[in-house]
């Protein structure tokens, strides 16, 4: 609030600030006064000096993409004159970062010279002056031009020197580890491909910047590209469209203050809270679902002129969003399935539910909740933190989640009896369950993590029987058996009871899953596994996937922090680590089951595309 004032203090002079006490005195009727109430009173003045703040463009350089905005857009710089507080929220969240030019600032990796060895090959990242350098084995040098992603993880890219065409640096920074990581171990991937990954040049200029820039046009052509966006990261007019032509009406700050005082929306942009539940959704759908182009035709459009989706615009005219029953019958995706025959079991469960994250939308699609009650993602998300959360920001930008959405009272607006009467409900005693433990479970997963399903479901033995995903019954009581489920769900809700095998009727699910499931499952209940599965994770430490044994290294690591452990280290390195948890816990299965169940795990390949 302070910055805003001096802002205009600055910009407007003394004199026209002045004038604020007056229009907010003249607005308290009409508005809700408190932290951002002169950030609206300022709304009039400040606009007087949009044409005055230019926006910063970094200076083009021919071997990276263009950052010029085109087509109505105009940058986010232009929203923040009269939009400070919701420009400010934003900022703090992590869609500004989803792509950054590399400073000080924004680099979350060690560049200090440290070097890092991969099959043998030595790998040097340095920091020249202002420049973040990746040296490869071979002794060349690539100045890093641009940084995706700052909250889990962060992937660096150089010029390749064919025109505007990037390269993928083959290690990650795992932001809460604090360390590099060969890029496809922060992947659920299959062991072969994690030790000779595919090349990643051109990646961000053909896939990454669909969803990790604002108004992409790719313009890639055989090995070069000529790529440009709006804005990199996604910004305001990824959510609100070109905002050019908003800003030439608000020009006259009466205009402003009428729809204000009017409580009216503005025609000249959008705002996805005022849409329609199907078009609301799709604003976040456009980047959060699993979608491709409808003919090969629409993408090679797309990859000359930028998508043809603005917010507000149904989105099935240009992409069409894919569903494991219903996939689209058209000759790119065709294409897609030849190329990539197991692109459905890499996005999806066998029953149609959604088991990566990043795409939630396609799990929303699938919810009576959304299909029948107008469920959107705002809902429960907010992409600005409302006045009312006095979190952090930082706290608040972690998954972006309402105060509304805290609690069960999101879901008590259709369903209040339910939610009034939740112990009888859910018979559990008050307050040691919520509608979301229940109804959502974390069996998607995503940046080595388990995250909430978005598809809400009811729980039931049979999905795991039947499809192998946890339970949410079972993943809160991994002590449990299958059978015993079956049984609680039969008894309070008449749910139909699996034909379940022996194993599922006599051992506890934890152990089945963590033994004897396959990587993605292993994943999924080695984050929820606590102490009473100790041996089981022990197990894990020496998974094929890299990504398995980091997530039960960390359900772990809280019992035995002195443990000398690495996730990425030799495999006679993890098989001490092994050991010696074990000898401290050693497994309470009788030694023939545990090993039968561990030798029966599903290793067929996983290759979950988050």
């Amino acid at each position: 609030m302070v910055a805003s004032l001096l802002e205009a203090v600055a910009v407007l002079g003394v004199p026209a600030v002045l004038a604020l006490a007056l229009i907010a005195r003249i607005a308290r009727p009409y508005v809700r006064l408190g932290a951002r109430s002169l950030a609206i009173a300022t709304w009039a003045l400040a606009s007087l000096g949009i044409a005055k703040h230019a926006r910063a463009v970094e200076p083009p350089k021919p071997d990276r993409p263009l950052v010029l905005p085109t087509n109505g857009y105009t940058g986010s710089a232009t929203c923040k004159a009269c939009h400070p507080g919701h420009y400010s929220s934003w900022h703090d969240s992590y869609h500004r970062t989803m792509t950054q030019v590399p400073t000080a600032e924004t680099v979350r990796g060690d560049w200090s010279g440290v070097t890092v060895v991969l099959s043998g090959a030595t790998h040097r990242f340095e920091r020249a002056n202002d420049a973040f350098v990746y040296v490869e084995p071979g002794g060349a040098r690539h100045e890093i031009a641009l940084l995706t992603g700052s909250h889990r993880m962060q992937v660096a890219w150089y010029p390749t020197g064919r025109t505007r065409t990037l390269a993928q640096v083959p290690f990650v920074w795992l932001v809460d580890e604090n360390r590099w990581a060969p890029r496809n171990a922060a992947f659920l991937r299959p062991p072969e491909i994690s030790a000779h990954p595919p090349s990643e040049e051109g990646r961000w200029n053909d896939t990454c910047l669909r969803c990790h820039s604002t108004d992409p046009h790719a313009r890639v052509a055989g090995p070069e590209s000529d790529t440009r966006v709006g804005e990199l990261g996604i910004s305001c007019e990824a959510c609100h469209g070109p905002g050019e032509a908003h800003v030439r009406a608000n020009e006259d700050p009466r205009r402003r203050y009428e729809l204000h005082l009017r409580r009216e929306g503005d025609p000249t942009i959008v705002n996805p809270a005022r849409l329609p539940a199907e078009r609301s959704r799709e604003v976040c759908g456009q980047c959060h679902s699993v979608s491709a182009e409808r003919s090969r035709a629409e993408w090679e459009k797309w990859n000359r002129e930028g998508s043809a989706f603005h917010p507000g615009d149904t989105l099935s005219l240009t992409r069409e969003v894919i569903r494991y029953r219903s996939a689209p019958d058209d000759d790119l995706t065709r294409q897609i399935f030849a190329l990539n025959p197991t692109f459905m079991e890499n996005r999806f469960w066998k029953d149609g539910m959604l088991r990566v994250t990043g795409r939630e939308m396609s799990a929303l699609l699938e919810t009576p909740c959304a299909v029948k009650g107008n469920l959107t993602c705002l809902h429960c998300h907010s992409v600005h933190q409302e006045e009312e959360d006095a979190r952090a920001p930082r706290v608040w930008a972690d998954r972006q989640i309402r105060e509304v959405a805290r609690s069960d009272r999101v879901c008590a607006s259709c369903h209040d009896q339910v939610v009034a009467q939740a112990t009888r409900h859910t018979h559990h005693a008050e307050g040691t369950t919520s509608c979301a433990d229940c109804h959502m479970p974390r069996t998607t997963y995503g940046l080595q993590r388990a995250i909430k399903s978005h598809r809400i479901s009811v729980p039931s033995a049979r999905e795991s029987h039947e499809v192998g995903r946890p339970n949410a019954c079972n993943l809160c009581h991994l002590d449990r058996t299958l059978a015993w489920t079956a049984e609680r769900l039969g008894e309070w809700f008449k749910t139909p009871r699996p034909e379940l095998t022996k194993d599922e009727t006599e051992i506890a699910s934890g152990h089945l899953w963590l033994l004897s499931g396959d990587a993605g499952e292993r994943a999924l209940v080695a984050a929820a596994a606590g102490e009473a599965f100790t041996a089981d994770l022990a197990q894990l430490l020496d998974d094929p996937y890299e990504s398995v044994r980091l997530i039960a290294w960390r359900s772990l690591r809280p019992r035995f922090p002195s443990l000398d452990y690495d996730f990425l280290g030799a495999p006679e390195a993890r098989l001490a680590a092994r050991a010696r948890v074990l000898e401290r816990a050693p497994s309470k299965l009788e030694p023939s089951i545990f090993k039968r169940l561990l030798e029966a795990r599903n290793d067929r390949p996983v290759d979950l595309s988050e």
